[in-house]
């Protein structure tokens, strides 16, 4: 059961008719049923883990050169101007959410795309 202010904020809830649910405790079982239908806690924690590996702005430049084609971490380092220690983090932070993947050939490491929705996601956001 609710806090008693929980409980207040409720109540004036159902008289503004936002529920159906006549009771507090009708209310909460409402509540209760959305977040089970909603939230899976395995998705958000890894939509989380996706999220913010794509915070970071420098993340963000990478991830859009590799949507035109795979790339090693010296191709990258020299377009972006950036380390190859900091260049080899963020690959590796993107590889641990799971948008990137490598692929070697021979002595070298192609990084690719290995989530196109990350990609479309991106480019949605102007």
């Amino acid at each position: 059961m609710p806090r008693k202010s929980g409980s207040n904020r409720i109540q004036r809830l159902i008289k503004l008719g936002v529920s159906k649910a006549e009771s507090p405790a009708e209310y909460m079982r409402e509540l209760n049923k959305l977040v089970k239908e909603k939230i899976d806690e395995k998705i958000i924690k890894k939509q989380s883990k996706i999220l913010k590996a794509i915070s970071n702005p420098e993340r963000l430049k990478i991830m859009r050169l590799l949507s035109a084609r795979k790339l090693c971490v010296c191709e990258i380092m020299l377009a972006l101007k950036l380390s190859q220690t900091t260049t080899s983090y963020h690959l590796r932070v993107l590889r641990g959410a799971g948008l990137v993947k490598d692929e070697k050939k021979g002595k070298w490491v192609f990084y690719g795309i290995s989530n196109p929705d990350a990609i479309k996601l991106i480019e949605k956001i102007k």
